[in-house]
């Protein structure tokens, strides 16, 4: 037994998995960083654009905001 961070969309495809909620141990910062040079190139700006979006979709299931204040699971995200 012990506490381990990883995503919280890993503990939602694993019943053996207990979620702490979010904010309870650390906020996780994301950046998309890119050379100045090279963000409006097409390839480039697809990769950001296809990122952002997904992150955005996905926002609840990346963000563990599926979990309850007591640890368990109010409706996890269907596993894709």
């Amino acid at each position: 037994a012990g506490v381990g961070i990883f995503p919280a969309v890993i503990a939602h495809g694993d019943a053996g998995l207990i979620p702490v909620p979010p904010g309870r141990l650390f906020v996780p910062e994301v950046y998309l960083v890119s050379h100045r040079d090279l963000r409006r190139r097409a390839r480039v700006r697809a990769v950001i654009d296809f990122l952002v979006r997904l992150w955005k979709r996905n926002a609840v299931a990346l963000s563990g905001g599926w979990i309850s204040v007591q640890g368990e699971a109010a409706a996890r995200p269907a596993a894709s």
